[in-house]
């Protein structure tokens, strides 16, 4: 099941994405602001079991930032062996990938625009692969990652 954050009737909620329109969950879960709250403690699954019993409430909707109140974003840039080749800008291959930070501030919903500053006369692309970490972790072993 697919969850998002959006905004409907000028309120903002977390819910459930169905082919017909979004699952509004925020009210069956006053114990979670947000649908960070709900990764934080553990509760998709049971995010998922509401879900299933309740009605599309929203077919007109605008999908915000997934997670607005993630307190960390980090991102790891050139951490693939053929992007030289891919660029084709000369730079030689970095021996080590880059980590850097993005703020929720900096990211816009699906299907939104995105807004060019004036300063800047290009945007850069990328694809982007999300890992929300839910449990705190410490030297797992590779074995251990998925339990």
């Amino acid at each position: 099941m697919r969850f998002a954050t959006y905004t409907a009737e000028g309120e903002t909620f977390y819910g459930a994405v169905t082919d017909t329109g979004m699952i509004a969950l925020n009210d069956a879960c006053p114990q979670w602001a947000t649908l960070y709250d709900v990764i934080a403690a553990g509760a998709l699954t049971e995010l998922e079991k509401l879900a299933a019993d309740k009605p599309v409430s929203h077919t007109d909707f605008i999908y915000e930032m997934v997670l607005p109140n993630a307190p960390r974003i980090l991102c790891v840039g050139v951490n693939f062996p053929d992007r030289n080749a891919e660029y084709k800008d000369g730079s030689a291959q970095p021996k080590y990938m880059s980590l850097f930070p993005r703020f929720a501030s900096g990211f816009t919903g699906h299907g939104q625009n995105l807004v060019r500053p004036p300063e800047n006369h290009t945007l850069d692309y990328e694809g982007e692969v999300a890992i929300v970490i839910g449990k705190a972790g410490r030297r797992i072993s590779q074995d251990d990652a998925y339990g």
